[in-house]
């Protein structure tokens, strides 16, 4: 999706003759199996046009099967497939006037609309309620890794001002951005677990499924996680269903657990490497 979509739209935009700005907005792990990631298109592992093709006559257990080799060391296929189509548009683009914006881990506002404002509970904001809920009680992760987290205000900042910029002053080549935090303003993961529990300790939530837990940290020991998870997640999970369904109610905190152990499990390679 994020190759052959990206493909139809590019081909959309060659045939507009007035277009100003194309932003491509990409992910700063697009290239995240490199230790050193710098505002450039590196080449990728698979040719972007050969891979549409093959995937175009393979069924989806064909797909199923090759995507381990295709992947390797990139921890999903949203990261490899973001760096296949940065690789596209460099390579199709023409003509058009191109930018890619790439934000690390994006989470609520900074300043506009308001600070705080979002509308999805995806990625670390799901994970940050249920810690106010008291829902989530063990998390793996290395708290002295670094968390790069963004206001999605930053990146949305970043497209605006870099579609002006190709408009008014492009040079005819890509512009690329990297919207991350980085070395110069690092926050850990172990930072902000504390930063959360305090704040809701503060300023709790109405009707919480628990009290946040106090001075919880994440814990790099994955076995340390497993041992936690039926314990403090899954027995309370089911004990509330039980008593739900005892009261004529629609048992929900199992399938709530579910996604939430979905979540965390797209998190876990971002929150265990700094």
């Amino acid at each position: 999706m994020n190759v052959l979509a990206t493909q139809r739209l590019l081909g959309l935009c060659q045939k507009m003759t007035s277009l100003e700005a194309f932003i491509h907005v990409s992910t700063a792990y697009a290239y995240c199996n490199r230790q050193f990631i710098e505002e450039i298109v590196y080449p990728p592992r698979v040719h972007p046009q050969k891979l549409l093709d093959c995937i175009e006559w393979m069924d989806d257990d064909m797909v199923s099967t090759i995507t381990p080799d295709l992947v390797r060391d990139h921890p999903n296929t949203y990261t490899f497939s973001k760096g296949i189509a940065e690789n596209l548009l460099l390579e199709q683009r023409g003509h058009v006037p191109l930018a890619i914006v790439r934000p690390s881990i994006v989470t609520a506002t900074w300043r506009e609309p308001l600070p705080g404002w979002v509308d999805n509970f995806y990625g670390p904001t799901g994970i940050f309620l249920a810690i106010g809920k008291g829902i989530l009680r063990t998390m793996h992760g290395d708290p002295e890794a670094k968390a790069d987290i963004v206001p999605v205000d930053v990146p949305i900042n970043l497209m605006i001002a870099a579609a002006w910029y190709i408009s008014v002053k492009g040079s005819g080549e890509t512009q690329i951005y990297n919207c991350t935090t980085g070395n110069m303003n690092p926050y850990y993961w172990g930072q902000i677990a504390t930063k959360v529990i305090d704040f809701y300790t503060e300023n709790p939530l109405e009707q919480p499924f628990r009290i946040p837990l106090q001075g919880g940290n994440p814990t790099v020991h994955r076995w340390w996680h497993d041992l936690w998870v039926p314990i403090t997640h899954l027995i309370p999970a089911y004990i509330s269903d039980i008593l739900l369904r005892a009261m004529g109610k629609k048992p929900r905190m199992v399938r709530l657990y579910d996604k939430l152990h979905k979540s965390l499990d797209s998190l876990d390679w971002f929150t265990c490497r700094g």
